[in-house]
């Protein structure tokens, strides 16, 4: 697994907080501190545009219980004790809760980056991808041509798809709308006839195992924001078996 990039700062005032002395509530509190968000990001919601500002996370019990092996009515205990301490508020809905974390920009200063270093590693990728593409110079025969293309309306696996990604993508992805790119995502993550044993009969399972790993060991920063790009990092992932690279 690649190592997660950045950092948090803890107060020593925590030293003095009871929660301290509390190993499960002690969990839960830093788990949340290292789960919010360090800038700004958006997610969809009801076909509306949404925002997680810094020091917010998008979780839920049954999130937080799996991720610390706490059990939710713990869980719940403990974020209402620490809602009512005013160390965090929670605005909730019928499938997520939103926390933001009171006072995170008195405690944690905004992390400088390394703009270069980024730029770097974005380079790096395209220029894999493009060696890839070079490397494997024949016809792909998983484009599908501008002139067929398959009306959204009439494909329940295409809606599915855009949904999907919608709903589990960290940020907004160019072209997510178009019937087109969504084809070529289905179709590049089909297992392929006599060759790909190693993946899923269901084409919609093996979509879900790559963004599984894929938004699992990238930073948050690094990830693709456009379907083509997807596409790409799919593909790879099935030429690799199954790595990233």
């Amino acid at each position: 697994m690649k190592e997660k990039i950045g950092y948090i700062k803890l107060s020593r005032k925590l030293l003095d907080n009871p929660i301290f002395k509390k190993p499960a509530y002690l969990t839960v509190w830093i788990y949340l501190l290292l789960n919010a968000q360090h800038k700004e990001t958006f997610f969809i919601w009801n076909n509306k545009k949404e925002a997680l500002k810094r020091g917010q996370l998008l979780t839920g019990l049954k999130t937080i219980s799996k991720n610390t092996r706490i059990a939710q009515g713990t869980v719940y205990r403990i974020l209402k004790y620490l809602e009512n301490e005013k160390q965090i508020e929670q605005r909730k809905t019928t499938k997520f809760t939103i926390i933001t974390i009171v006072n995170w920009d008195k405690y944690q200063e905004s992390e400088k980056r390394n703009e270069k270093q980024i730029e770097n590693r974005l380079k790096t990728d395209e220029k894999q991808i493009e060696t890839y593409k070079n490397d494997n110079n024949v016809k792909n025969d998983n484009d599908i041509p501008k002139g067929m293309d398959t009306p959204t309306y009439g494909n329940k696996d295409l809606i599915s798809l855009k949904k999907f990604l919608i709903n589990n993508y960290p940020k907004p992805l160019v072209g997510i709308t178009d019937t087109r790119k969504l084809q070529n995502i289905r179709q590049v993550s089909t297992r392929r006839k006599n060759q790909d044993e190693w993946m899923e009969d269901n084409w919609k399972e093996n979509i879900k195992n790559f963004l599984s790993l894929y938004i699992e060991r990238t930073p948050e920063e690094y990830l693709v924001n456009s379907i083509d790009k997807l596409r790409e990092r799919i593909k790879l992932w099935r030429e690799y078996r199954g790595k990233l690279n």
